[in-house]
Parts: C-alpha cells; sequence; structure tokens
C-alpha cells in the first residue's frame, strides 16, 4: 500500500519541481539567446516532466486501479507519450554532448554548427524522430476486446 511517507513520492516530487524550475529557468529568452546548449537542457527538462506526469498517470492507473486512458485510441495515444520521452531523453543528451564536444575540442566550428537556430533544427529533428519510433511502440500497447471478441491467436490456444 502507497502511503503518503512512501520513499517512491520523493523521486516523483522533488522531478517535478525540479524540472519544473529547470525549464522556467533554460526556457528565457535571455538564456537561450546565445547559448545553443540551452536548448537542449530546456527540452530536456521538459521532456523529463512530460514523462512523469506520463508516469504518475500510469501508476495511478496500476496501482491504484484508476482507469483514466483505458479507451482504445486515448490508450495508445497515452503509450506514444509515455514511450517518447524515454527514447527522446537520449537523443537530446547525445546531441547536447556533441555540441559541447564541437565547442571545446574545434573552437573554430562553433559559429557554423553550434548556434540557437542549428540547435532548434536538431531539436525538431529528434522530437519527429522519436514521435515516429515511439509510434511503432505504442501501436502494440493493449487491445481492449468486447466479450464476443476472442482474440487473434484464439485457434492456436484451443485444443482440438
Amino acid at each position: 500500500m502507497l502511503t503518503p511517507h512512501n520513499p517512491r513520492y520523493t523521486p516523483l516530487v522533488s522531478g517535478l519541481i525540479g524540472n519544473s524550475l529547470s525549464a522556467a529557468v533554460w526556457i528565457m529568452p535571455r538564456m537561450r539567446r546565445k547559448n545553443s546548449s540551452a536548448v537542449y537542457v530546456a527540452a530536456l527538462s521538459v521532456n523529463c516532466l512530460v514523462f512523469l506526469v506520463a508516469y504518475s498517470i500510469n501508476s495511478l492507473n496500476f496501482q491504484f486501479g484508476f482507469r483514466l486512458y483505458n479507451v482504445p485510441v486515448v490508450c495508445q495515444a497515452f503509450m506514444l507519450l509515455y514511450f517518447m520521452p524515454q527514447y527522446l531523453t537520449q537523443l537530446l543528451v547525445l546531441a547536447f554532448t556533441v555540441d559541447r564536444y564541437i565547442i571545446v575540442c574545434h573552437p573554430l566550428k562553433r559559429q557554423i554548427f553550434c548556434n540557437t537556430r542549428r540547435a532548434v533544427v536538431v531539436r525538431r529533428r529528434v522530437v519527429v524522430f522519436c514521435i515516429f519510433n515511439s509510434s511503432s511502440s505504442s501501436s502494440g500497447a493493449p487491445k481492449f476486446r468486447t466479450d464476443n471478441d476472442r482474440g487473434p491467436f484464439h485457434r492456436f490456444m484451443t485444443k482440438r
């Protein structure tokens, strides 16, 4: 049984507060003006917020039995929002690392590759890639059947 003093709530609450503050700071135009890394860090904090909210909804569904997304189309859309941040985190960290690598190891190429406009384009492309990637995962979400539907493997599961 989960209680309010359960240690599972601590990372969730601290993550929601910390990522909200981080997103508020890094999204400010003054921070993003000449800092391409700010685009990646802001996207990463918003991405983590989306995942924490989706994780909270998923926990309510499985731990407490709240049926929040058990409608066929809503279930697939929720699974898309649940899987996408998990794929997106690694790619945003990779883009941020490449950005920092170019700035530190190839400072003369910084003006070409590490500007905020290019960071926004890279972020958009990564998000679109992750939407397509996670849509294939979310299409495998459980389908809800009626009582008359015996499922696709019924003929293999019955005795002959």
